[in-house]
């Protein structure tokens, strides 16, 4: 029961100086948590996560603002768990989090950077291994670059940065 799964999507609202959530109306086509989202062109897509029985979730969704509905968009060449998802340039990012071992024995991190290209529909990887480690590594978007954070370092003063340079420049 720890790990309860719902589909209704709900929007919050500030009264009286306290957030009020309640449901939408709009129901998400599947279980998932732990999933990466970003909204770029009125959509808003969400990519990996898991389900049920701690699956991976590897269908993507595409929630489109106008017309309230979901359709799906081609995956990531790896599903992910936790990812960080970022909209630059027109393009979605997607990096960090775990994916399934080749082998099928577990999870390991993720170390690339993918780039999904609206246009052509299509994934590219953009980083094959990325200079920090993915574990617990956020993802933003910063002056038409990417820039990766870590604080997940042997240091306890120390915090990784990762400046990325992407076609947007």
């Amino acid at each position: 029961d720890h790990f309860r799964h719902v589909t209704p999507v709900l929007v919050g609202r500030e009264s009286d100086g306290e957030m009020m959530f309640t449901e939408s109306g709009v129901e998400l086509p599947r279980p998932r948590r732990a999933f990466g989202g970003a909204t770029l062109n009125g959509k808003h897509y969400l990519i990996g996560g898991m389900r049920e029985n701690f699956m991976i979730v590897e269908e993507c969704a595409v929630y489109d603002f106008r017309s309230s509905t979901f359709s799906t968009m081609t995956p990531p060449s790896r599903p992910r768990l936790s990812p960080s998802v970022v909209a630059l340039g027109g393009k979605l990012y997607i990096s960090g989090g775990s994916s399934p071992k080749a082998d099928g024995s577990g999870l390991e991190p993720n170390p690339s950077i993918e780039v999904y290209d609206l246009s052509t529909e299509t994934w590219s990887t953009l980083v094959d291994e990325i200079p920090i480690s993915p574990r617990h590594m956020r993802m933003l978007a910063f002056r038409g670059r990417l820039i990766l954070i870590s604080s997940h370092t042997d240091k306890a003063d120390q915090l990784d940065l990762v400046l990325i340079a992407t076609d947007t420049e």
